[in-house]
């Protein structure tokens, strides 16, 4: 179905155990009944509101999911923002900011704005190794686009370069679309 990240087999399924269950014990149809809300509440789709002031989405990364930043660390010049997701918050991956996909490998996707800043986005699979990202090499996407999908217990780290500005603390929570994590540096050369 379009609303969730879930196939449609697998949600017709949830209501037919709910169904058998029902014929079984009426305790284990609510144990089940509230495992199925949580599960269909967990891999809900949301939609997110675009940003229309081009200036702020230009320099501007958001954050690609809803969570807290677990770490922020710099290695060979680099920064990298991990974020771990909401437990039981919607787990789709977002657009950071508008540009362009330049390559996708297993769980890092590298991508690039309009002014050739560079943030490199990698996940883990998560439990059940279900985490996907649908863009390819070449596609074109807009702040706050659905991009693909964070399994259940699985993380983002973002990699910055240099020309980037952190504006996050650890522990901070964030919002898919809506927390600024960092600025790219403008050059008015």
């Amino acid at each position: 179905m379009k609303n969730y990240f879930l196939e449609k087999r697998v949600i017709t399924n949830i209501f037919i155990f709910l169904l058998v269950t029902t014929m079984i014990s009426f305790k284990l149809f609510l144990i089940v009944m509230i495992l199925s809300v949580l599960t269909l509440y967990t891999y809900r789709k949301r939609t997110l509101p675009n940003i229309n002031n081009k200036d702020i989405e230009l320099n501007s990364v958001f954050s690609p999911i809803t969570g807290k930043i677990k770490k922020i660390s710099e290695a060979d010049g680099k920064t990298i923002v991990s974020i771990s997701p909401k437990i039981w918050g919607p787990l789709g991956i977002y657009m950071p900011f508008s540009g362009s996909i330049d390559e996708t490998e297993n769980s890092e996707t590298v991508i690039y704005n309009k002014l050739g800043n560079r943030a490199i986005l990698s996940f883990s699979l998560g439990l059940f190794k279900d985490s996907n990202i649908w863009v390819r090499s070449g596609d074109l996407a807009k702040c706050s686009s659905n991009i693909g999908f964070l399994g259940f217990g699985g993380s983002i780290n973002i990699l910055f370069n240099d020309e980037s500005k952190i504006l996050i603390d650890k522990g901070q929570k964030v919002f898919a679309g809506q927390s600024l994590i960092a600025g790219f540096e403008v050059n008015n050369e």
